[in-house]
């Protein structure tokens, strides 16, 4: 049997010099826009331990509401979570004031080896 060759296909490499702004427009963006018309996303993390997954990602979720949403907030070193949820939480908010609404079903979890945690 012959050596296992895999071919995965990838649009971008990010270096460390790329800002979490850069990663955001580059990869989750259009995502987000997408959702925004009524269709489902998936952003998947993956990779191994300490290789920036949970910096990439950038989750606060106590940040996060439509209690506590400043639309003008969103700091530089924000990961992709947070930077998502200011754009839909925008975008709800221009629903809203149109007398229009919108569910939101957000579901986050972990998987490392066989364990499966619910991050919410």
């Amino acid at each position: 049997m012959g050596p296992y060759i895999s071919t995965n296909p990838f649009n971008y490499v990010f270096s460390n010099v790329n800002s979490q702004e850069n990663v955001y427009y580059q990869s989750v963006h259009s995502l987000v826009e997408h959702f925004h018309k009524g269709k489902n996303s998936l952003v998947l993390a993956y990779g191994q331990m300490g290789s920036g997954k949970t910096y990439t990602i950038g989750f606060q979720p106590e940040d996060y509401s439509l209690e506590n949403f400043n639309p003008d907030i969103i700091g530089n070193d924000l990961g992709f979570v947070p930077r998502a949820f200011q754009e839909t939480l925008s975008y709800i908010h221009l629903l809203k004031s149109q007398g229009r609404t919108a569910n939101l079903l957000v579901t986050f979890i972990a998987i490392s080896c066989e364990d499966i945690a619910d991050l919410l």
